[in-house]
């Protein structure tokens, strides 16, 4: 199980991405959206991972699979690859959030997540004064609705201009 809590960034330059302590190049595509099967390269490592749908916890299974399996499986990608920089950036005790700044059809958009053990804790997190809006409940905000519908298609449902 996975229990997380997504954030919209609305302002980059407030992000301490000088305090990160991890930084990643990720590109990933959806074999199929319902269920959620992606495929996933971060830096030199390859992933195959099916969600289920939800909000504050979702079931997650990655396993890691070769580069070969992931070059072979990019075929049936549906849809563009998402293309993003990931950031790992401490937060508050001992949490770490990560930043995820888009690229190519989703350019402008960055959000954050932070990972927890237990609904408890995710509930109990404290949040740094550069995470935006919640968006851990808002379905249309998943990486493969984005994939889907792009980023304008997003911002005319939040009403925002651009």
């Amino acid at each position: 199980m996975e229990i997380e809590r997504q954030f919209l960034i609305k302002d980059i330059a407030v992000v301490p991405v000088d305090n990160a302590t991890a930084k990643h190049e990720i590109q990933q595509g959806y074999l199929s959206f319902e269920p959620e099967l992606r495929i996933r390269q971060m830096d030199d490592a390859y992933f195959l991972t099916f969600k289920s749908s939800g909000g504050l916890v979702r079931r997650e299974e990655e396993i890691s699979i070769t580069a070969s399996d992931f070059h072979n499986l990019l075929p049936r990608v549906q849809g563009e690859m998402l293309c993003k920089t990931r950031y790992e950036i401490p937060v508050l005790s001992s949490d770490t959030a990560v930043f995820d700044v888009y690229h190519n059809a989703l350019n402008g958009l960055c959000m954050a997540e932070v990972e927890f053990p237990t609904v408890e804790a995710a509930q109990a997190f404290t949040l740094p004064a550069w995470f935006g809006r919640e968006i851990t409940y808002d379905a249309r905000l998943t990486a493969a609705n984005l994939v889907k519908h792009g980023w304008q298609w997003l911002k005319d449902r939040l009403g925002e201009k651009g």
